[in-house]
């Protein structure tokens, strides 16, 4: 807006210009003749100089630095539009992620939970066992439970432990020391503190 402000305004060029020619009056000879006949020429001849003053203010342009105020004005609300967004859009990425790594944690002890009462009753299956109250058949099928829920807890493990990293990730932020990975890298930015605190 600036730029576009500026090119009504009164303006002044100061130009300077030292010139030294030398021209050789021979039609023919050596390259060295015409060269000293050149040099002869300089020294023989005035050098041309001169100094230029030009000044200029536009008396009408027909609107087309207005037309430039106001296309730069478009321009920088644009701008201001698309920041908002992407604010807003950054806000709602890591609410999303927040909410995803709080379900993958319930979802992790949930399968905590259930992996310990497999192990117990597998325990229990093992001792009716080795008295003769179960089968082998049903000893398996407890033994079977039990794989299946170390699975699921795996699963829901590396789910948290992704969750975990993709909200470090969108939010730059050290949860384990309590710090920003911009800071610590040396980079300030005061729009992500407003971020982090929302």
């Amino acid at each position: 807006m600036k730029r576009a402000h500026r090119q009504n305004e009164f303006r002044g060029e100061i130009t300077a210009y030292y010139d030294l020619t030398g021209v050789s009056t021979e039609t023919a000879g050596s390259t060295i003749n015409l060269v000293e006949s050149s040099l002869d020429n300089i020294i023989d001849r005035p050098p041309n100089r001169g100094i230029s003053l030009m000044f200029s203010y536009p008396i009408s342009d027909w609107g087309r630095g207005k037309a430039k105020v106001n296309r730069e004005k478009v321009l920088l609300k644009q701008q201001q539009l698309h920041m908002e967004d992407l604010n807003r859009t950054i806000v709602r990425e890591v609410k999303a992620v927040v909410l995803q790594a709080g379900e993958a944690r319930n979802r992790l002890e949930i399968h905590e939970k259930n992996q310990l009462i497999a192990k117990r009753s597998y325990s229990i299956s093992l001792a009716r066992f080795e008295s003769g109250g179960i089968t082998s058949q049903d000893l398996g099928l407890a033994q079977e439970r039990l794989a299946q829920s170390r699975l699921k807890y795996l699963d829901a493990y590396i789910t948290h432990q992704l969750a975990l990293a993709d909200l470090k990730r969108k939010t730059l932020w050290d949860f384990r020391n309590n710090r920003s990975y911009l800071i610590s890298a040396g980079i300030e930015d005061n729009g992500y503190e407003l971020i982090h605190q929302d």
